[in-house]
């Protein structure tokens, strides 16, 4: 998942422009903030000499500070952790440098308007009965349009391949119709045997390309039916948790008109 990127500008002699963000309440490890540091307007440098720390006032006055990591370009980088956005309201953050001296430089804040989460994610009800179900359905529901997908491109190779063996079949009916006609003026001119005919060798190579293709059409088939037969079941499958499904729901409205 990709997170959520903000571009901040803090500034450790005068008030920055206050800046409203909003997040939502229990979001965490998801809203990254890189944040530019000024002095009096001008880019403050940070040097290895000491290190830098994010500070968090919550809405509900609770407050903390973590260490912040600090960019090849002198920003300084906090991802919001659950603790900040634990807490619907106003979230307050600055970032205080400290040097080697053990002096503390802070900056001006921004602000992030952390709204009330419709759903926090602490109660997932994993043991729902129609939870369960509708996510057993889905994976049902996608194995079989994955299947019918595959069985519809062999369905259409299948038929390329029939209609190549139709093709096949008709120009060697054809050849030997040609054949036929050469031995028997052959045999009405000369009297030579039935092998000596310049077409008994082409016969026999259209022959063996015939059986070639009787083989391939015939494994294809055969691939055909055992992919039909899977989407059969898959389908009955489908069709069994629709209506398990369906007896559920049915239950659950019986229970509450009983509680009624």
């Amino acid at each position: 998942m990709k997170d959520v990127t903000r571009r901040i500008s803090l500034d450790f002699t005068r008030k920055s422009n206050t800046r409203v963000i909003f997040a939502s309440e229990a979001d965490f490890n998801s809203r990254e903030f890189i944040i530019s540091l000024f002095e009096d307007g001008v880019p403050y440098q940070l040097d290895g000499s000491g290190f830098a720390t994010v500070n968090v006032c919550r809405a509900d006055g609770e407050r903390a500070g973590y260490i912040a990591d600090v960019t090849d370009d002198g920003c300084v980088r906090y991802v919001a952790g659950l603790w900040a956005f634990e807490v619907p309201g106003e979230v307050k953050i600055s970032v205080s440098i400290f040097d080697g001296d053990k002096k503390r430089l802070t900056s001006s804040y921004f602000t992030v308007c952390v709204e009330e989460g419709l759903y926090i994610g602490g109660d997932i009800a994993e043991s729902d009965d129609a939870h369960t179900f509708l996510g057993d359905l889905m994976g049902i529901m996608g194995q079989f349009k994955n299947q019918e997908n595959q069985r519809q491109s062999k369905e259409n190779e299948r038929i390329a391949n029939e209609e190549g063996r139709t093709q096949s079949d008709l120009a060697r009916d054809e050849a030997e119709l040609r054949r036929a006609n050469a031995e028997k003026y052959r045999e009405s001119a000369e009297g030579s045997t039935y092998s000596g005919s310049p077409y008994y060798g082409g016969r026999q190579l259209q022959e063996l390309l015939r059986e070639e293709n009787e083989l391939a059409r015939q494994r294809a088939e055969a691939e055909r039916v055992a992919n039909e037969n899977q989407r059969i079941e898959i389908t009955a499958t489908l069709k069994s948790s629709l209506e398990s499904l369906i007896e559920l729901q049915r239950g659950y409205i019986e229970r509450g008109k009983a509680n009624e």
